[in-house]
């Protein structure tokens, strides 16, 4: 468990969102914690793998490619 000190302005709009929402400001709090730790996670994982393509270890396969790849497997 963790104590907050929100900004008023904050708490206010968090408590209209949770009111809007149907949830409790803790599910709101957690909702958008999970979010952000997942966004987060995403840009990680997106460095990691525009590092491996900088380095040549990955290759990026052209869009076109795929769908003609992806059209041909359907034949």
């Amino acid at each position: 468990m963790y104590t907050l000190n929100i900004a008023n302005n904050v708490e206010q709009k968090l408590t209209k969102a949770a009111q809007h929402q149907g949830k409790t400001i803790d599910q709101v709090l957690n909702d958008l914690i999970f979010e952000y730790l997942d966004d987060l996670e995403d840009g990680y994982l997106a460095e990691a793998a525009l590092q491996r393509i900088e380095s040549g270890e990955s290759t990026l396969v052209d869009w076109q490619d795929v769908k003609k790849q992806l059209h041909e497997l359907g034949n």
